[in-house]
């Protein structure tokens, strides 16, 4: 059966001709209200404490305490995706595993690691050995914006250069962008956003709607039921439009000084998304502070980060706690903390009426507190199994949302199939070491 489109039911009922050369255009607004896909990368280094951020029940009846480390992101728990039991299992397959905290390199490429040369103190100096998911995403996108993607951080500049998560090859990591106000030149400057002849398209745009829902309305009264209802929805279609460039107002974001982590942070969301809103970028990275130093004073956490992430006596001594249940309550303030920004980027992404079609996708390299087999405990170590993973988007309906689904030791390779699957990517059957990745995870999907 040949696919119903406007021009089609216009041409059969000899009706509103003189809007038929405008048609292309509504149609083509049709697929960017409903069909740009964006996707953002939250990722937080030194893991999440597991005891304070695991929900509790499964599938779609999981609930999420208020006062845990999920806690901010409740509104969103019907739109949520929590994932558990998922390896970064191209680390114990890599030949040359790298040591210390050398896991970072194979996180997100799902691939081995590349051998450098070995270290006066005899240990491995390795560095990154394929592409990313992010930069893997954009390029096969080939979107066509400004820029393929934008990875943006957050005081981060303490990843050494080798450690850097993010490349478009071996060897060829990305930089990421931690200055705000190199950041705002990229976006509201150097990408030749002019304000006035956006908002002279979108009046244009207004003015084609105007003209075509007209000519839809004449017809309606003068079909039978079957296409009366197909009229409908192409009115609400056009609807969701009008909705739609109301609210993605295209407007660059004051730059302000901001010389404090948690200002620093919503400065640089406010930047994304403006960029996500402009159509500047669909893939985009927010890589939030140092894996060593960062501190969080203002929590009650005033220690490194990275001591914290370890639950050690350092630790404790920075920040003047007692014992380690003062460590873990602040471990998961850290990770809460954290989650309210998301929740404000989320809100951003609704205001400027671009959510629907977004997925965020919050990740990080370790465990921290999660033994091999999934059981939370107190531990410190640095687990390369059973990964925290949380979604929020459904990738314009194709994520089944609304559930904590639990996986028995699968590699993060299967998330980053299914991952472009979501962002329209279908043909591509593995990413990363062809041998641990067997397609897209189940169970994802409606």
């Amino acid at each position: 059966m040949k696919r119903f489109t406007r021009r089609r039911l216009l041409q059969a009922l000899g009706a509103g001709t003189a809007a038929l050369p405008l048609v292309p255009l509504l149609e083509r607004e049709v697929e960017a209200a409903t069909g740009d896909k964006r996707i953002i990368f939250f990722f937080t280094p030194n893991g999440l404490y597991r005891p304070g951020y695991d929900p509790s029940g499964e599938g779609r009846s999981f609930t999420i305490d208020p006062d845990r480390s999920l806690g901010p992101l409740i509104p969103y728990r019907d739109d949520m995706l929590v994932l558990q039991g998922l390896d970064n299992e191209a680390w114990f397959r890599d030949p040359h595993r790298p040591p210390d905290h050398g896991f970072r390199l194979t996180l997100l490429t799902g691939d081995a690691s590349k051998f450098l040369y070995v270290r006066d103190s005899g240990a491995n100096f390795n560095t990154i050995g394929n592409i990313s998911i992010d930069q893997f995403i954009a390029r096969e996108l080939a979107a066509g914006t400004p820029y393929e993607s934008l990875l943006l951080g957050v005081m981060s500049g303490g990843f050494a250069t080798h450690r850097k998560l993010f490349a478009r090859g071996s060897e060829d990591a990305v930089p990421v962008i931690d200055d705000p106000r190199q950041l705002h030149t990229m976006l509201f400057t150097d990408a030749g956003l002019d304000l006035e002849q956006l908002e002279r398209v979108a009046a244009r745009r207004r003015s084609v709607i105007d003209v075509v829902r007209g000519d839809l309305t004449a017809v309606e009264a003068r079909v039978g039921a079957n296409d009366r209802e197909k009229i409908e929805a192409h009115l609400d279609a056009i609807r969701a439009i009008e909705l739609r460039l109301d609210a993605a107002s295209c407007a660059p974001v004051d730059l302000v000084d901001a010389n404090a982590y948690p200002e620093r942070g919503t400065l640089m969301m406010d930047m994304l998304v403006a960029a996500l809103a402009c159509d500047l970028t669909r893939v985009a990275v927010l890589n939030w502070g140092s894996a060593g130093d960062t501190r969080f004073p203002w929590l009650d956490a005033n220690c490194d980060w990275h001591a914290l992430a370890h639950h050690s006596r350092s630790a404790r001594e920075q920040a003047g706690w007692r014992d380690q249940s003062e460590l873990y309550a602040g471990a998961t303030r850290v990770d809460q903390w954290h989650a309210a920004q998301m929740a404000y980027l989320l809100d951003e992404l609704g205001e400027r009426g671009i959510r629907n079609d977004t997925i965020v996708i919050w990740l990080t390299d370790q465990g921290q507190g999660s033994t091999a087999d999934g059981v939370s405990t107190s531990s410190g170590s640095h687990d390369r199994r059973n990964l925290p993973v949380t979604i929020v988007g459904s990738g314009g309906g194709y994520f089944d949302t609304g559930r904590l689904i639990h996986y028995r030791s699968r590699p993060l390779n299967d998330l980053y199939v299914s991952l472009c699957h979501a962002m329209g990517l279908e043909h591509i059957r593995s990413f990363g070491l062809p041998e641990i990745s067997d397609g897209p995870l189940p169970d994802l999907t409606g």
